[in-house]
Formats: structure tokens, C-alpha cells, sequence
């Protein structure tokens, strides 16, 4: 929407338009918040089968050093 267009909406058009991109917004912070949640776990799940591979295959650790 340009300035133009803008400028030639009703104050209730206006309000109306910014309770739209209020609740888009609430909504991509929501979707964001949840998504750093998840990044967060699949952190945590690589960070612990890391641990268990190394565990479990110690060799792989002398690899990955000299690689």
C-alpha cells in the first residue's frame, strides 16, 4: 500500500489495519518463539548423541581431532 493510499483511509480503515498487522505480528513472534524452543532441544539432542557416539566409539573422537 503506498503513502498515497494511505492518507485516503478512514481513521476506523486505519485502526482496523493496524489491528491486522498487530495480531500478524503477535503471531510471528509466537511462531519465532516456538521455533527458537525447538532449534534449542534439536541443540541438545545432537549435543548428547554426540556424547553417546563418543562414548560408545571412542575412535571416531581421534578422527574427527586429526581431521
Amino acid at each position: 500500500m503506498t503513502d498515497k493510499e494511505l492518507h485516503k483511509l478512514k481513521r476506523s480503515e486505519l485502526l482496523e489495519l493496524l489491528l491486522c498487522l498487530r495480531e500478524e505480528l503477535d503471531k510471528l513472534r509466537a511462531e519465532n518463539d516456538n521455533l527458537k524452543q525447538r532449534l534449542e532441544t534439536i541443540e541438545n539432542d545432537h549435543a548428547i548423541l554426540e556424547r553417546i557416539l563418543h562414548a560408545v566409539c571412542p575412535e571416531n573422537e581421534e578422527r574427527e581431532s586429526g581431521a
